[in-house]
């Protein structure tokens, strides 16, 4: 598998108001055997781990959205699987502890390609290329290079495509154009061929849905103690991580997984049963589907603004940003203020879901405090606090969690399915 960013050259609008939002990233995952593209992840977010987690979860997890979002495809999606090697540039986020630690966790093998030289990834270069000559090149709302660019051609007033259009554009482009394609040495459709590959290497995935989205989560350390476990400023606690607490009586900090597109739960793992707990947040409504960007620039802002940071100043600075946004967002013309708007807005973004685990606990010590799961240390009071060294974890192959293996947004599988997938494409 081989997986880059690149920037499209397109402006698209909103929905309703019409009025351009920006050029989205576009991060894409592409089969080196049979060429066909795995999954994608397109947004306002610009290139991180967070666009190469949910490339990861789209290219691994199976397309059963398909035909019910996006009816006018006409053929099917059946890419799936983990992959053994994944084939990467030389970007930051390809060397984060993160993108290593999710690797290690799925037992895929990270290369990277020798700096400048673009055709260790010829198969995801060709790809952007044919996206840009055969979908992009006429489209209202391209963008062209300076001295390109016709003197009489704005493309933010030519943009006509919505987020929503380019989505089911990009799908029918992928798969009813793309991987129906001709291979150019195997001289047949690259969907035929990575059918006839699968039939002899059935792709193998993760003994379920929810795993997989734990495991390619964000990685970091921090303490358990008796209020719970302190991140970004905000307590996660639950009677499950007090009884850990009890039964690991250790000054040795636990390994934290999160996912960066909502801070309503994070996962601690049991260095005894190698399984990661959801340990879900204090702050139920104020960490409902919010970011951590989003929460970042709250902080920032209740900082500015309240003598003391708690959780009321972070509800209130978080409703007075979306009032702001939502009220710019339809008089706003400027190019660069959109986007961060759209990104703010959660434009492009995946859907967010809850923790299934009960907010409430039994056990006196993971009750909330006067300060509502308000922490008193780290970045909510300290807006450079030190920066934590992360040890790489052991590897665990016995991952579970309490949350049902149900359908997440954008692909999910049954437990059958999970049962009779045991290789690897």
């Amino acid at each position: 598998m081989e997986i880059d960013h690149t920037k499209l050259p397109l402006f698209v609008v909103d929905t309703q108001t019409r009025m351009p939002i920006g050029t989205p990233w576009l991060t894409s995952a592409i089969d080196k055997y049979s060429g066909v593209v795995l999954g994608y992840y397109a947004s306002f977010e610009p290139p991180s781990y967070l666009s190469v987690m949910q490339c990861l979860l789209h290219a691994i997890r199976p397309k059963n959205y398909l035909h019910s979002q996006f009816k006018s495809v006409e053929n099917t999606w059946d890419t799936y699987g983990l992959p053994e090697v994944i084939v990467v540039d030389n970007g930051k986020e390809f060397y984060s502890t993160h993108f290593e630690d999710a690797c290690l966790q799925l037992g895929i093998v990270i290369q990277y390609s020798p700096p400048k030289m673009p055709w260790y990834k010829s198969a995801i270069e060709r790809y952007f290329g044919a996206l840009n000559s055969q979908l992009l090149s006429d489209a209202p709302g391209k963008t062209f290079s300076n001295f390109l660019q016709p003197s009489d051609y704005d493309p933010k007033k030519n943009a006509v495509i919505s987020f929503k259009a380019l989505q089911e554009i990009l799908h029918i482009f992928i798969v009813d154009i793309h991987n129906q394609s001709s291979h150019p040495e195997l001289k047949s459709p690259r969907s035929k061929v990575w059918e006839l590959a699968i039939t002899e290497w059935t792709p193998a995935l993760p003994p379920s849905n929810q795993e997989l989205k734990v495991l390619v989560g964000s990685i970091t350390t921090r303490k358990v103690t008796r209020r719970g476990v302190e991140f970004e400023g905000l307590l996660y606690n639950s009677s499950e991580l007090a009884r850990l607490r009890s039964n690991h009586q250790s000054t040795e900090k636990a390994t934290v997984k999160y996912d960066p597109t909502d801070l309503s739960c994070i996962y601690v793992l049991d260095p005894t049963t190698h399984q990661f707990l959801e340990v879900p947040a204090l702050c139920v409504e104020y960490t409902k589907g919010l970011t951590l960007w989003q929460h970042q620039v709250v902080k920032q802002l209740a900082r500015q603004e309240a003598e003391t940071v708690d959780i009321v100043a972070l509800s209130l600075a978080k409703e007075k940003i979306q009032r702001i946004v939502e009220r710019e967002w339809n008089s706003s013309k400027k190019g660069r203020t959109r986007t961060a708007m759209a990104r703010w807005l959660g434009i492009g973004r995946s859907g967010s879901g809850e923790c299934s685990q009960s907010q409430e606990s039994n056990d006196s010590s993971s009750q909330p405090h006067s300060r509502s799961g308000l922490s008193d240390l780290g970045s909510t009071h300290n807006p450079n606090p030190a920066q934590e060294s992360l040890p790489s974890p052991e590897r665990t192959t016995d991952i579970s969690t309490q949350v049902p293996s149900s359908v997440i947004h954008q692909g999910g599988w049954s437990e059958s399915q999970l049962a009779s997938s045991t290789r690897k494409p």
